[in-house]
């Protein structure tokens, strides 16, 4: 009976030590260390309400991170905004200017990271200068059910001679994703500054 057990002891272990290596978390060694390589981190599970884009091949994966997002958007005075929604509201001439400032995160999906402000410009007859920078958010719009943004943050800045506003925006972009059966999390970070000048 013991000699049985030591059996099966050297049976398994042989196994083992002749079939593929695997790290402490179920995934192949070889795998685990080209995820890595490509920054991507091995998790157990999504965040809820986030759906996993399940890829077939390392390949298939190595393109998808090539096409996925960029770091981040400088805008220069010279850029308009994408929509410049105009004067909404005129109290004691005082406009608001709902600007919104956008550009593709991710191409495979054309998902849009955002910067939204609005910004007071106040009036005294011809002068115009620029009273305060109000609900500055960020936000990503179109299809994006595997990724979501975290650590968002905003700021704004009024230059002295109330001429011109820095807005800034960002976040990190979380893309989860399945390959041979593993779920991994890879992350980059997204923002925008814009420069808004009257």
């Amino acid at each position: 009976m013991r000699m049985r057990r030591t059996l099966a002891i050297l049976g398994i272990l042989a196994l083992a030590l002749a079939g593929t290596a695997y790290c402490a978390s179920g995934v192949d060694s070889r795998l685990q260390e080209t995820l890595t390589d490509l920054g991507l981190e091995v998790i157990d599970r999504a965040p809820a309400g986030v759906t996993p884009l399940e890829l077939r091949s390392l390949g298939e994966l190595k393109r998808f991170l090539r096409r996925a997002g960029t770091d981040g958007l400088l805008l220069t005075d010279q850029f308009k905004p994408e929509e410049y929604l105009g004067a909404t509201v005129e109290t004691v001439a005082i406009d608001i200017r709902e600007l919104h400032y956008s550009y593709i995160c991710n191409p495979v999906w054309r998902t849009r990271f955002n910067l939204w402000a609005d910004v007071y410009v106040a009036s005294s007859g011809s002068f115009h200068w620029i009273d305060d920078v109000r609900s500055v958010r960020v936000g990503l719009s179109g299809f994006h059910p595997f990724m979501r943004l975290a650590d968002k943050y905003t700021d704004d800045y009024i230059y002295p001679n109330q001429q011109r506003a820095r807005i800034e925006g960002g976040g990190t972009l979380e893309y989860y994703l399945f390959l041979q059966g593993v779920l991994t999390y890879y992350s980059q970070p997204a923002y925008i500054i814009a420069y808004y000048s009257i």
